[in-house]
């Protein structure tokens, strides 16, 4: 509240909860340690959140920051551009994470492409979504989007490619969330990235130019998610009893078909009322030329002697096998060793923008459950718990009532400063 109250009247006292650290860092090598790790603030839902994580997953995701800004660092100190190569890491990381979902999920799966010829008995629980129809409506929309793509001016087999690099990302974000319990998730690589590395050679700047401006809505800078919100209203319903599973999946499909029409009517009218680099610059001329920008590399590449962009294809997919390969060592070892400290999930997220300014207040949630739990153990979580839960929701109330403040002054003709309690 005294945030906002310093922003809307600059005559309260400022409230600050951030380091700067640049001018203490300025001689190498610390001067090369990326700008996220010299000067960070701390949200206080974030701290909340990182609270109730387990103290492996919390302990990870900050962590897993912290080590890549510390190899970015020795990197550009020793003029190696290993930072160049984070997206190819990352790629690699989802593609073996992947993998490793659906191994887990193996025995389900098969029994789930089973049901799709052969009808399954209606289980103990009363499911009406059987996982008969969820197979079969999974079939159906991925042959939409192939015959999507495909009329969209791609060829058949980049089509499928792409759909297939599409739902790897929602898998692997969804079950991201699901694991680590994050608020705020977003894709480390976009299917343009990802085709461009792994099947380069397919591409021509007209198809790769497709593949961006066919993708870019679900995946660049996405703040929210289908899958983790889909996964999330799925698991809630599992404690609701007498729950009628196939009115809840309708009225999901009702409530993303209506927030898509009244969110796509209110941007295009605010947009072609007031301009677009007027109301938002990023997503009116920024992200536009990211994409353009990106293609016309691409198409740069390929006008190279045929030989330095094989070579070029094959230092990515090089690359891209190195960050599966930390992944896939890391699901080893926290499988095989009870004592391992580190979860996967913090190498797939910690070169994304979440994680970058997330870390600070996920160390702080994770630094204070883990000397509570140290020094008092569980009575004494369970006694500080509504401290950590008052954060969540202190922020969340004070966020709606400065929406309302704000309102309220520009009703009365009064422009007002924007007040941001979670990252923009």
């Amino acid at each position: 509240m005294l945030y906002g109250l310093h922003a809307c009247f600059p005559a309260f006292p400022e409230v600050v909860f951030k380091y700067d650290l640049n001018p203490a860092l300025d001689a190498p090598p610390w001067r090369y340690l990326p700008p996220w790790v010299k000067a960070k603030d701390a949200f206080f839902m974030m701290v909340g959140v990182a609270f109730f994580l387990s103290t492996e997953m919390s302990f990870s995701l900050w962590v897993s920051v912290i080590i890549l800004a510390v190899i970015e660092m020795l990197g550009k100190t020793y003029q190696y551009p290993v930072h160049e190569q984070f997206n190819d890491h990352q790629i690699g990381a989802y593609i073996a994470y992947t993998l490793v979902i659906l191994y887990g999920a193996r025995h389900h799966l098969a029994r789930v492409v089973r049901s799709i010829w052969r009808r399954p008995a209606t289980g103990s629980d009363g499911v009406d979504l059987s996982e008969r129809g969820a197979a079969i409506g999974f079939v159906v929309c991925f042959a939409v989007a192939c015959v999507w793509l495909r009329l969209a001016g791609l060829p058949l087999r980049l089509a499928v490619l792409v759909a297939v690099i599409v739902f790897m990302l929602a898998l692997v974000v969804g079950r991201a969330v699901a694991e680590s319990g994050l608020l705020f998730v977003q894709y480390g690589c976009w299917p343009t990235r990802i085709a461009e590395s792994c099947f380069g050679s397919y591409l021509t700047p007209t198809t790769h130019t497709l593949i961006h401006f066919t993708t870019v809505a679900p995946t660049l800078d996405a703040r929210e998610s289908l899958a983790p919100l889909a996964f999330n209203s799925a698991r809630m319903a599992d404690g609701v009893g007498h729950l009628h599973r196939r009115r809840l999946f309708w009225l999901w499909i009702g409530a993303l078909v209506l927030a898509l029409v009244l969110a796509g009517f209110a941007q295009l009218s605010i947009v072609y009322r007031l301009g677009a680099l007027q109301t938002d610059e990023y997503a009116g001329r920024f992200a536009p030329e990211i994409l353009y920008n990106s293609s016309a590399d691409f198409d740069s590449l390929l006008q190279q002697p045929p030989e330095r962009v094989r070579a070029d294809l094959n230092r990515h997919l090089r690359q891209v096998a190195g960050g599966g390969g930390v992944v896939l060592a890391l699901c080893f070892l926290r499988y095989r060793f009870l004592g391992w400290p580190l979860h996967p999930v913090g190498f797939l997220l910690a070169h994304s923008y979440p994680m970058r300014v997330f870390w600070l207040s996920i160390m702080l949630g994770w630094l204070c459950k883990t000397l509570v739990m140290r020094l008092g153990g569980v009575p004494v979580y369970r006694r500080l718990t509504p401290i950590f839960m008052g954060m969540i929701v202190g922020t969340a109330f004070s966020s709606v009532f400065w929406i309302i403040v704000r309102i309220l002054v520009y009703g009365l003709g009064e422009q007002g400063q924007p007040i941001s309690f979670l990252p923009s």
